[in-house]
């Protein structure tokens, strides 16, 4: 179970704190509360009882620092049908596995690279599943690492992964 204070993961929403627990009359049913860590003054409310199939414990920070080092050791695999890439894409977006965060943003990448050296357009479904991917994980990663900013885990990404540095 979780605890007030603590900083959770969403499946949808990422990085949260847990702010309190508040009690709903009508349905007789206790609510965690949450606030996104990008975005506090959006108001969450899950119900107690389901916390654990929609919220996990923030990683460790070795299981961060395996699952950033994993990036380069993912396969350069590319799906090129639009509706089954983002059939496939939306699930490891939701998904509550960081790996699946990496794999995606690893894939997106390909596929922008891809796009980029013919002169293509990246789609807008592609580029909003890139976005919200890179928000969800780089909450975490900034969180974990104690890193001061985003902007600071980009740079730290970039020279894990574009450069292959270990």
């Amino acid at each position: 179970m979780f605890e007030i204070g603590e900083m959770i993961v969403h499946r949808d929403h990422g990085l949260c704190k847990i702010a309190g627990i508040e009690h709903v009359a009508y349905v007789d049913k206790d609510y965690f509360v949450l606030y996104p860590n990008a975005n506090e003054s959006t108001k969450i409310m899950i119900p107690c009882e389901m916390a654990n199939s929609i919220c996990r414990k923030v990683v460790s920070k070795e299981e961060c620092l395996k699952v950033i080092e994993e990036y380069n050791l993912i396969a350069d695999e590319i799906i090129k049908d639009n509706k089954k890439r983002k059939e496939e894409y939306t699930k490891l977006l939701h998904s509550d596995n960081l790996k699946d965060l990496v794999y995606l943003i690893k894939m997106l990448d390909l596929l922008f690279e891809e796009k980029s050296s013919l002169n293509k357009v990246i789609g807008t479904i592609d580029s909003s599943l890139y976005n919200e991917a890179r928000k969800k994980l780089y909450s975490e990663i900034t969180y974990v690492l104690e890193l001061e900013s985003e902007e600071e885990t980009e740079i730290f990404l970039n020279n894990k992964w574009k450069k292959g540095a270990n």
